[in-house]
């Protein structure tokens, strides 16, 4: 099996320079999840893995995009030639990605795509009908209702445009040959033709079994984080309400990340200098943070819709971090992960505080045993190769269907 990989992901390496240039300033957890399942299909195929990404810079950063090619780690990345204007873009990316699939097709090739990246994708479907070939997508999001955090409030033409384009983007996404999702529920929304599937919520980073979560490399004062979209929806308006009302001067609360309730953060920030709010930061710089901290929390509201539709990557990154999580139960999360969590059953900002209270008052060394426990279940049970091997028993189901 020949691996052709169509996804915004990047060499680690240039994707760690472009972000110290200033050049790509979002889509860490795009590139962390996708480079992961990477390097885990890496470890269980025999065959060739080439990627061909456009990577995430912003249109700031030049127009034009020139053809560039490398190879780390065993992995062959694609960057093929493309304008970066507005509409041209969408053009180019699909031409662009069709020639880039026929330079690498042979008979043993499958085509796995990121949902997500429409315009490759559907040069991917288009190849698909000329030749013997299958087609797989992976779906860490549902277009239009995963991320909870409304609507777009660009430009008025652009948010007609987008819908004008749903229908096209739900016939589009029902085309393949197979599905990766991170929930059950995505299933029952996108594979409307019943195409073989699996679930894999997430994949733990194999690098945080070097790095220790030890007491003595703790705050000194006990510090709640939170890392993650800044969206009202995500019940980051009920974390902070809840500190708020905790009374201890030595407690503080680290929040990364950025969204719409961001202004509001910086407000209260500075009117209760406990709040430290540090934006949007390189992933290694918030997993140094998580690691100091006592409690991680995921305040994601479990009743929402939307919440079937997605598995938060936090869970993960944070349960490998080796301090504890606390979270409100969502549907999305297995039951085989309760053992290993603390849970938010009464999603109030009454619920919040009363929870915190309990969990701040608990030995540092009760604490400190519930994380370790989570970072050993994650990362034996969570890491690429596990995972990876999942997504090669489909495509090997896939690729031996008859056409």
């Amino acid at each position: 099996m020949n691996i052709i990989y169509i996804s915004s992901v990047c060499a680690q390496t240039r994707f760690d320079r472009l972000v110290l240039e200033g050049k790509i300033y979002s889509q860490f957890q795009n590139q962390k999840f996708h480079h992961l399942m990477l390097n885990g299909l890496r470890n269980v195929i025999t065959g060739d893995i080439s990627v061909v990404s456009y990577y995430p810079i912003h249109r700031a950063s030049y127009k034009t995009n020139v053809f560039e090619e490398e190879t780390e780690e065993g992995i062959k990345y694609i960057y093929p030639q493309y304008t970066n204007r507005p509409i041209i873009h969408h053009i180019s990316k699909f031409i662009g990605t069709y020639r880039q699939i026929g330079k690498l097709y042979d008979k043993d090739s499958i085509i796995v795509c990121n949902i997500m990246n429409f315009d490759e994708c559907r040069a991917a479907l288009l190849f698909r009908k000329f030749h013997r070939v299958k087609v797989c997508a992976v779906t860490a999001d549902v277009p239009g209702i995963s991320s909870g955090a409304g609507k777009k409030k660009g430009k008025l033409w652009k948010r007609f445009l987008s819908y004008l384009a749903e229908p096209f983007y739900r016939s589009a996404n029902s085309r393949y040959d197979g599905y990766m999702f991170l929930t059950e529920a995505m299933n029952t929304v996108v594979n409307t033709r019943s195409k073989p599937f699996i679930v894999v919520e997430g994949i733990a980073d194999p690098r945080m079994s070097t790095i220790e979560n030890t007491i003595a490399n703790k705050y000194p004062n006990k510090i709640i984080l939170y890392a993650g979209g800044l969206h009202r929806e995500y019940g980051v308006q009920l974390l902070v309400d809840a500190f708020r009302k905790i009374s201890d001067s030595s407690v503080e609360l680290h929040i990364f990340g950025s969204g719409n309730y961001e202004s509001t953060i910086i407000e209260a920030a500075k009117s209760d200098c406990r709040i430290k709010y540090y934006g949007t930061r390189g992933n290694n710089e918030v997993i140094a943070d998580q690691i100091k901290a006592h409690i991680l929390v995921n305040p994601r509201p479990s009743k929402e819709d939307f919440v079937k539709y997605s598995f938060p990557s936090k869970i993960i990154e944070f349960m490998a971090s080796g301090t504890p999580l606390l979270t409100t139960l969502l549907p999305c999360i297995p039951s085989e992960y309760y053992p290993y969590i603390y849970s938010i059953e009464n999603e109030t900002v009454d619920g919040f505080y009363h929870v915190l209270q309990d969990l701040l008052g608990r030995p540092v060394e009760e604490l400190h045993k519930k994380g370790n426990a989570a970072k050993t279940f994650i990362l034996a049970q969570k890491n690429p190769v596990i995972q990876g091997e999942k997504l090669k028993v489909l495509l090997d189901s896939i690729q031996s269907a008859k056409q």
